[in-house]
């Protein structure tokens, strides 16, 4: 592509900066805003575009690439790519970026996902947490894969020690080395959850053999194992929830 024919305006634009001494190259981003004024966002480096001359030569001439070689463009008009932009990349980057971006418009037109919920946000949240996924994003600079919103960080954290493990992760809202030391200290409570797992555990194996012995059945031997699973489990949840509040107190 040649500078000339470059959309100008509303256009983010995501290439291969960076460059330092034993580095190859980073991820770096500008974007012309919906008046054509250039903004570099994140710019590092030997090939770190600061201006909108540099960001056209950039693309115009290959040879002045001293790193990275590959470039993006993304409408910020389109939906296909926005969602390219939100997916692709790192999420540490996309919410650093789709918060800047955002902050040059009436009305937000990036968005970041929240690694747990799904949910889209437009800007960085004062409690975005990375979610782990910790690895290079091309250079000397590591940012996280995943990150999650505040609402899900809260969710997601032991209670005890705040540590974020994950909403799925977490037992009775506490994590696996608190839930474990709670656990030693209610002999009685672990002993019942043993228990309920055994019967969980025999009451599948049996439905399996059921509903292979006799087909014409399986529905109904569904159904009563459901109900079945269903009141020990609100039991499994009352005794984990009794052992993590003996703890805490």
């Amino acid at each position: 592509m040649q500078a000339s024919s470059v959309r100008r305006s509303d256009t983010l634009m995501c290439y291969q900066g960076g460059g330092y001494d034993g580095c190859l190259w980073e991820w770096n981003f500008g974007v012309w805003d919906h008046a054509g004024e250039w903004h570099s966002i994140i710019a590092s480096g030997c090939d770190g575009c600061k201006t909108e001359a540099e960001a056209l030569k950039y693309i115009d001439d290959e040879d002045t690439r001293r790193t990275g070689n590959e470039y993006y463009l993304h409408d910020l008009t389109l939906a296909e790519d926005v969602k390219d932009f939100a997916t692709a990349y790192h999420s540490g980057l996309t919410v650093i970026v789709a918060d800047a971006v955002n902050k040059l418009y009436p009305e937000p037109v990036l968005y970041w996902i929240c690694a747990d919920c799904g949910q889209h946000f437009h800007y960085a949240h004062p409690g975005v947490f990375p979610a782990g996924g910790w690895s290079g994003d091309g250079g000397i600079s590591v940012s996280p894969k995943h990150v999650v919103c505040d609402e899900c960080l809260e969710l997601g954290s032991c209670c005890i020690c705040g540590e974020y493990e994950g909403v799925e992760t977490l037992i009775a809202g506490v994590c696996e080395y608190h839930w474990e030391r709670a656990l030693a200290e209610a002999p009685q409570q672990a002993a019942e959850l043993e228990e309920i797992e055994a019967v969980i555990d025999a009451g599948t194996t049996q439905l399996k053999t059921l509903c292979t012995l006799v087909p014409p059945f399986a529905v109904k031997y569904r159904q009563q194992h459901r109900a079945s699973m269903e009141a020990l489990g609100i039991k499994c949840c009352e005794l984990q929830r009794q052992v993590v509040d003996a703890y805490s107190d």
